[in-house]
């Protein structure tokens, strides 16, 4: 009867390690080091920095709410060449002085590009002035991925004047 007994301590303590073993293993398995990946960010600026230097003014249709805040800056006569792209009307804006209507603008016209788990801001001119466009769902001070894309962009006021270079960038941080 005794060495049943000692059969069944011997089980349960086998049991117990094997246990504390797996439970060891499963520990160590999820305290992997996770790094976002910088693929995903750094395509996010170049498309962004493509969108605005790649589309006119003119091209936005008026359908949605962006090209219809659009038309009406054409129609009151802040925006007086429809063949400019979006780069350089922003650019406009900012030269001409009119720097909340330059903010308003390119959060108006990035507004549906970014996803919301990333922050997107555009610098004019350097870090002279900057367009937070999404703040995303991390501060850039605390992030772990800052990538950006970078464009000179320069224009014409009338046929006599032109303005620019100004150095436009675009961060993406997640």
């Amino acid at each position: 009867m005794r060495t049943s007994r000692r059969g069944y301590f011997f089980l349960f303590d086998a049991f117990l390690a094997l246990g504390a073993i797996a439970f060891g293993i499963m520990l160590i398995a999820s305290f992997r080091s996770y790094a976002p990946s910088q693929v995903q960010p750094l395509m996010l600026a170049e498309d962004v920095m493509a969108t605005l230097a790649g589309n006119r003014v003119e091209d936005i249709a008026n359908t949605t709410q962006t090209g219809l805040y659009v038309s009406g800056l054409v129609a009151n006569g802040n925006i007086t060449d429809a063949h400019n792209t979006l780069l350089e009307q922003a650019g406009e804006f900012y030269v001409r002085g009119n720097r909340a209507l330059a903010d308003d603008f390119t959060v108006n016209v990035t507004r549906q590009v970014v996803p919301p788990q990333y922050g997107l801001e555009l610098h004019i001119n350097g870090s002279d002035q900057v367009v937070v466009v999404s703040p995303g769902s991390v501060a850039m001070a605390d992030s772990t991925v800052l990538v950006n894309a970078k464009r000179l962009v320069s224009g014409a006021v009338n046929a006599s004047t032109m303005w620019g270079p100004l150095l436009m960038e675009v961060r993406v941080w997640a």
